[in-house]
């Protein structure tokens, strides 16, 4: 929860962060793991070399004694160690004494007893008898081969020796030679493993022979002795004192001897202090390098995604004036210009709406005031059509007078004469009454021809009206396309964010949002088309209402037609029935020869105003019905002027 609550430019800074500080300090720790390995190996690899150095001075301190007790015993012989020789024997070994300095004694034991040494050792019969002693016996049993006897301590000195012994070549005594390793002591004491390494070596019974702080022959104890001891050579870990080390050995092939070179663990750590602060001084100059990289590259993500965040909330808020400036040619500034073109057209879309709903307003007030001035005419008719209704029937019940006076004809002729009058007094003003009726019709013909242009004009008004609503619909598809798109890629660089793995969570989180953004971009298309849709709802309802308005403005017209036609039939038998009654007043002297005729002319008259009557009510009914289809389209015109007023409002929200 607290991670989809961070801002992108914070998980930007927190997957740049993961990603350069693990890699940065998993390759320091492996660097400095292994160059301390590597130092160590180092330190090991001089430490053997060291141990090598000291085998070789211990080699050079034997080797030639080998070498040289095998040549005398070849000199030597039993001719040769004759008493009467004893000088020149004695001459030889002295000079070869004087010649190795790391000689202390040089000796030959006969078999008959007898010692001949140098320095000089008692002789005395009885006193000394070397075929008793070690050195001689372990010579014998190898019976021509040298041997190295076990070290010891020849002087007060400290110095260990070796003593190297061989048979003579004909059997008759053993030559041997004390071999003081002072040299080689120097030589391992000089050398330095490490800051506070040494060399040490032990004899083949587990004692010091040569250590900086232990005596000779002192006997080494520990476990790191019995390890030291199970091979010739090899390298280990071990603990002496209390204090952790390390040690490389190899064993002496000529003495069996353990030669080994051991130093401090705390030697290596202290060497690898440098690698160490090395290695965080590089981490840290990569770390700074990195995280200037990476402000630049957060930077420029996110100040883009920023001013689009804030273009978008001010669209939401109906504001379609903001332009965003994005000047890079990378998915963002793609999606900036996709954005201004979408809130462009937008704009052009509301401006064009306005624009659309002003004229609807406009017209919607022209055919309420048409509608408004038409039913008034329609009334007037109406009044007009019932005075000729009651017109007739008075018409029609002087004809059944005139029909009962004419039965009554031998009444008198004047009694007729004044029927006749009254009569023609009564055509007179049926005749004015006709002709101002037909003057009514053909005014309320005129006013529903205008009814008809004006409901013409509302009804273009409003499919106009609905095709531009279509336009912004194909338009709001293109916005929604662009969504779809935009969602698309940013699902697209999701999957490839996800192959990238651990480098590209951050690329991962940046196409989330851009989803995001066009997700709610795809949800206020919607919302819009909704509107869109309501408006074209209402444009049906209204194109549905002016087709009905146009069908009773046509039915209107044509019973308007009809009644101009009665009008004029009625005006006709009028005028006839005046010129019929003037001939009966001015031929009254022939009303007694011609009452049957006049009495069958009544009679037609008192039917044809029977027809003028039952005309004129229908006439009266045809306006009724004309008058309530002017309030219903009266009524109509009302409610689209309120639909105009509503998407007025709507648009007003949008500043364009």
């Amino acid at each position: 929860m607290r991670l989809k609550r961070l801002s992108i430019r914070n998980k930007l800074i927190a997957g740049f962060a993961l990603v350069l500080l693990l890699p940065s300090l998993l390759i320091g720790l492996l660097s400095f793991t292994e160059a301390k390995q590597k130092l160590e190996d180092e330190l090991l690899q001089s430490a053997g070399e060291s141990i090598k150095l000291a085998q070789a001075a211990l080699d050079n301190a034997i080797m030639p004694k080998l070498h040289d007790v095998d040549y005398f015993s070849n000199v030597f012989s039993a001719g040769m160690l004759k008493e009467d020789n004893a000088a020149v024997v004695q001459q030889k070994l002295d000079q070869y004494l004087k010649l190795h300095p790391d000689v202390s004694s040089i000796y030959v034991g006969t078999a008959d007893g007898r010692l001949f040494a140098s320095p000089a050792k008692s002789m005395t019969s009885g006193a000394y008898d070397p075929r008793k002693e070690d050195w001689y016996k372990a010579a014998k049993e190898k019976n021509g081969k040298a041997v190295l006897s076990k070290p010891f301590q020849a002087d007060g000195s400290g110095n260990a020796s070796l003593s190297v012994m061989q048979t003579l070549g004909d059997g008759s005594g053993v030559i041997a030679v004390d071999v003081n390793l002072s040299d080689v002591k120097k030589i391992a004491g000089d050398i330095k493993i490490g800051r506070s390494g040494y060399v040490v070596i032990l004899d083949t019974d587990k004692k010091f022979l040569i250590h900086p702080t232990e005596k000779q022959g002192t006997a080494a104890a520990g476990t790191w002795v019995d390890t030291l001891f199970g091979s010739d050579s090899g390298k280990f870990s071990y603990t002496f004192n209390g204090e952790d080390k390390k040690m490389v050995f190899l064993t002496n092939k000529l003495t069996g001897w353990k030669i080994a070179g051991t130093m401090a663990q705390a030697d290596v750590d202290t060497a690898a202090q440098s690698i160490l602060r090395m290695t965080l001084f590089v981490i840290l100059g990569a770390v700074i390098i990195g995280a200037a990289i990476v402000y630049f590259i957060i930077r420029s993500i996110v100040k883009p995604l920023n001013e689009l965040v804030a273009s978008a909330g001010q669209i939401s808020e109906g504001n379609l004036t903001e332009t965003i400036h994005v000047h890079t040619d990378d998915e963002i500034g793609k999606l900036a210009d996709s954005f201004n073109t979408m809130t462009t057209s937008l704009r052009d879309v509301i401006s064009q709406l306005s624009n659309s709903i002003e004229h609807v307003a406009a017209s919607a007030e022209e055919l309420t005031a048409s509608a408004e001035q038409t039913s008034m005419a329609t009334e007037s008719i109406t009044q007009s059509i019932q005075q000729v209704a009651a017109g007739s029937e008075d018409q029609t019940e002087q004809v059944e007078a005139s029909a009962q006076l004419l039965t009554q004809m031998s009444e008198g002729i004047q009694q007729v004469a004044d029927t006749f009058g009254s009569i023609s007094s009564s055509s007179a003003y049926t005749k004015d009454k006709a002709a101002a009726g037909g003057e009514m019709v053909v005014q309320t013909a005129k006013q529903m021809h205008s009814i008809q242009s004006s409901v013409q004009e509302s009804d273009t008004a409003i499919r106009s009206l609905g095709q531009k609503s279509e336009q912004i619909g194909a338009i709001l598809d293109v916005i929604r396309n662009i969504a779809d798109q935009t969602n698309m890629l940013a699902l697209n660089a999701a999957i490839e964010a996800a192959r990238a793995g651990e480098h590209g969570r951050g690329f991962a989180v940046v196409a989330a949002e851009v989803r995001k953004l066009a997700e709610q971009s795809a949800q206020s298309s919607g919302q819009i088309a909704d509107l869109i849709q309501e408006i074209q709802q209402g444009m049906g309802h209204s194109i549905d209402v002016m087709g009905g308005v146009k069908a009773e403005v046509q039915s209107g017209m044509q019973l308007a037609q009809d009644t101009e036609q009665n009008f004029t039939e009625i005006l006709q038998l009028t005028e006839e029935t005046a010129r019929h009654i003037q001939e009966v007043a001015a031929t009254t002297q022939q009303m007694s020869a011609n009452a049957q005729q006049v009495t069958v002319s009544v009679n037609e008259i008192s039917h044809i105003a029977k027809e003028t009557s039952a005309s004129t009510q229908g006439v009266a009914a045809a306006a009724e019905q004309q008058s309530a289809a002017m309030e219903e389209i009266s009524s109509s015109a009302s409610t689209l002027s309120l639909m105009a007023e509503e998407l007025q409002t709507i648009v007003r929200k949008f500043k364009i």
